[in-house]
């Protein structure tokens, strides 16, 4: 038995690699929209409910299960490689179908899950085949049903753990997306090819199994509670992940962190199984014990999380990226891993409990009641993706789940009559309990992650996560998962300069499209501008629930006027899936550490951007340069050059310590028309919309340079085969929490553009020498106004005085502050 347990662990690794980079891939071509992912994880589950069901009838007819179990393997590595074989051909038809049926969401997304089907539906029904066989495999060596099925489920399961860890942690970033599913395609193969050159030891001489009996009526509750099972575990899992989004850093590191600890929970828990089955005298009341006790379990999982990570939540803070990751894991062993311990008994011994039910054939038994569970998982994880928590909150969804295991102790068959009659007592305990606790876990919940001097507004919970309008200090914010600041009202007029630079720059832009919303106060801004058009895509569609509520006074209008489209969609979908062209195209500040954003910043994303640039069109990427690094930084100005040959970057704002800039790009190589962008600046002021004094009136103020590519070459690009900024990202956060590393702001941004004004004088730029040598000096003046914002240390006054005499050189006498404000 040793080396099929091995070609299953090796199965189990491939297998969920598969899943998560299946879930990547499409999500590329469909979106990372929660229904989007919703529908390939759809096709993937019941691919494997049908495949268990289908191959585990036929495992007893099969004279040598482990040369099937070979095949299955086989055609597993070939039919993957499908994907990126159908990849092209399916983009090539995105943009029609989505023309056809963009404006009906329900037959899109029927739409997609056909051609999620048609490349995921063949590995996947094969993938569900493979337990069941090896299984009747095993029994016909002389193991029992009970302990063949679980020692299979635990090793698969415990290589699915290790895949997990792989595809989160290493394969990518050594090997890029592409090479690490070669990985999983090339193991497929491995072990189709051992299993059937060493399927001669297996015994061609030995029996099938007996033919599948009819079975006692019993079997339709166990199947019950197979499906069961699978709902609360699937659901807990997403429910848990939510539940870590708001207390740790939505990195790709913190989800894989959640999903490893689970599946090693659900490994270890089959162990358990296993040495429970061989001893338990009395199953059904052992089952009834396990359904009661994971109930109570799961119950508490929640205040144990807020108790362990404190209010507000604080895990790790100050320490680096070792010792996060450390502290994550120490708060998820804490709250999550004992729950998961105990729910992840219940299945595998359910396989002792149909093991008591008599004789038969073994894959058709274990495919069976996989079927049922893999099925009760696809509904648990959409019932918590997009009912639970819309319906009843975060934390009362983990309740709920824990009254079903309760409930699921009475479908237990086989149990005395002193036994039903305690079970029945203990559920409608444990069912008070929960209600009770899921009332007061709420209230509690709703309080825990809140900041200082914060109050909340309303909360929305549904399908894109959790997003709160909180108020603090007289101003509204919207914010995401209690990790990401969406926007807010203090400074609105720093978010319409978002919207009026890249505007301005075009002259008279008439279609625009904004890749995010936030707030909306940005895109509220454009209708100030004659345009016909704005278009902005939102992923979260609570977000935009939020800002229709709350944000109106800020928003121009935006959600009444008949020039605004607003799409619930992933802007890379619209990007792909529309044919329109837009005059100007406005990227949001996209958080560089969260998992999925950094497809938003990669080579192919901005060639499909400039793909939809009308001929002069003008393109704005905001980055948030107080949550890059250097070389973050560096990588996406590489990244966008390598698209847009002749870039420019603009200031957003002055703050020294939480500065945006914009990377501007055209549409194509016609020289910039400076005086149609000046013209433009000066109907915003005579409009009202650009509120400043003095010099941030003019808009070359805002310049930081012009051509900035040759700052760019040496630095490595962003793709969407090797995003790795998603992979460096979260570790130079915690390098800067730690202390040990610091943002590109302060005096490395001074000192930068000093850099780039020193290698191209404002004369000598090819865009900068469009102005007036007045116009230049604004430029030298926006950069020894900053300079002045970031010295301001007592032993830095001398760089500091030296600022200020720079900008009152430079700039107009009659746009300058008083000089006594100034030099001190």
């Amino acid at each position: 038995m040793g080396l099929p347990l091995a070609l299953f662990f090796l199965s189990g690794f491939a297998g969920l690699t598969y899943e998560v980079l299946w879930q990547r891939e499409l999500g590329l071509l469909f979106g990372n929209s929660t229904q989007a992912t919703a529908t390939t994880l759809a096709v993937f589950f019941l691919g494997l409910a049908l495949g268990s069901w289908l191959f585990g009838r036929r495992a007893a007819r099969c004279k040598r299960p482990l040369v099937v179990f070979g095949i299955l393997e086989l055609l597993i590595g070939a039919t993957a490689l499908l994907l990126p074989l159908l990849l092209p051909l399916y983009r090539s038809l995105f943009a029609p179908l989505y023309g056809l049926l963009g404006d009906r969401p329900a037959l899109f997304l029927l739409a997609k899950f056909v051609l999620s089907c048609l490349v995921l539906a063949p590995p996947a029904v094969l993938m569900g085949g493979t337990l069941p066989v090896l299984a009747e495999a095993a029994v016909r060596r002389g193991g029992g049903l009970a302990r063949s099925g679980i020692v299979l489920y635990a090793v698969n399961t415990a290589g699915a753990m290790v895949g997990a860890a792989l595809a989160g942690f290493l394969l990518p970033q050594l090997l890029g997306y592409r090479g690490a599913y070669l990985v999983a395609c090339t193991t497929s193969v491995l072990v189709g090819l051992v299993a059937w050159t060493r399927a001669g030891a297996e015994g061609a001489a030995r029996a099938p199994s007996a033919p599948e009996p009819a079975g006692p009526a019993s079997s339709s509750a166990l199947l019950a509670l197979a499906a069961l099972s699978g709902f609360c575990a699937l659901g807990l899992e997403v429910l848990w992940t939510r539940m870590a989004a708001l207390a740790f850093i939505n990195s790709v590191y913190s989800f894989a962190a959640v999903l490893v600890l689970f599946l090693a929970a659900l490994a270890a828990a089959a162990g358990f199984a296993r040495w429970l089955a061989a001893r338990a005298t009395r199953p059904a009341t052992v089952l009834q014990r396990l359904l009661l006790g994971s109930a109570l379990t799961v119950l508490f999982s929640g205040t144990l999380f807020r108790a362990v990570t404190g209010s507000p939540p604080s895990v790790g803070r100050g320490e680096d990226f070792a010792s996060y990751l450390l502290a994550v894991a120490g708060v998820l062993c804490v709250a999550v891993v004992p729950a998961a311990l105990v729910l992840g008994t219940v299945f595998p011994f359910l396989l002792r409990a149909e093991e008591a039910r008599g004789s038969g054939s073994a894959g058709a038994r274990i495919g069976r009641l996989i079927a049922w569970n893999t099925l009760g998982a696809l509904f648990g994880s959409l019932a918590a993706g997009f009912l639970l928590p819309a319906w009843f909150g975060l934390w009362p969804s983990i309740s709920a789940l824990a009254g079903l295991y309760a409930l699921g102790a009475l479908l237990v068959p086989g149990v005395d009559r002193r036994g039903r009659l305690v079970g029945f007592v203990a559920t409608g305990v444990v069912l008070l309990v929960a209600g009770v606790h899921g009332a007061r876990d709420g209230d509690a919940g709703d309080r825990w992650d809140l900041r200082k001097d914060e109050h909340v507004i309303k909360r929305y919970e549904g399908s894109g996560g959790s997003v709160r309008v909180v108020r603090r200090r007289g101003a509204l914010k919207l914010r995401f998962n209690n990790s990401y600041t969406l926007g807010g009202t203090a400074e609105p007029r720093w978010e319409h300069f978002q919207a009026h630079i890249p505007m301005c720059l075009h002259g008279d832009p008439k279609r625009v499209f904004f890749l995010g919303m936030g707030t909306g106060i940005t895109a509220g801004a454009a209708l100030r501008h004659d345009v016909d058009l704005v278009r902005v895509a939102e992923i979260v569609p609570e977000a935009v629930r939020a800002s229709r509520e709350h944000f109106g006074p800020w928003l121009g209008g935006l959600f009444a006027d008949p020039r605004t489209d607003m799409v619930v969609e992933d802007a890379r979908t619209l990007l792909y899936g529309l044919d329109d062209e837009y005059d100007v195209v406005v990227g949001d500040l996209f958080l560089p550490w969260r998992r999925g954003t950094s497809l938003l910043y990669t080579v192919e994303q901005f060639h499909a951007v400039k793909r939809r640039l009308a001929p002069g069109g003008v393109f704005a990427q905001w980055l948030p340069l107080y949550q890059l690094s250097e070389e973050a930084y560096q990588g996406i100005v590489a990244s966008f050059v390598e698209v847009f040959g002749k870039a420019t970057l603009w200031r957003g704002d002055f703050f020294s310590r939480r500065p945006i800039v914009a990377l501007i790009g055209r549409a194509d190589d016609a020289p910039w028309d400076a005086n149609a962008t000046l013209a433009a600046w000066a109907r915003l002021e005579a409009k009202g919309a650009v509120n400043f004094d003095g010099a941030l009136t003019t808009l070359p103020f805002m310049l930081y340079a012009g051509a900035i590519r040759s700052a760019a070459p040496a630095a490595r690009r962003i793709t969407d085969d090797d995003p790795w900024l998603e992979f460096a990202a979260p570790l130079w956060q915690r390098a800067r929490a730690a202390g040990t590393s610091s943002a590109f702001t302060g005096r490395t941004l001074a000192a930068y553009q000093r850099s780039l004004l020193r290698e191209l004088p404002p004369e000598e730029d090819p865009f900068l020498s469009r102005l007036s040598a007045v116009q230049q000096r604004y430029v030298l003046g926006g950069m020894h106004f900053y300079d002045y914002a970031v010295f301001t240390k007592r032993a830095e006054r001398a760089r500091r005085k030296e600022a200020s005499w720079g900008y009152f050189r430079a700039v107009p006498e009659e746009v300058q502050p008083k000089r006594d404000l100034w030099i001190d």
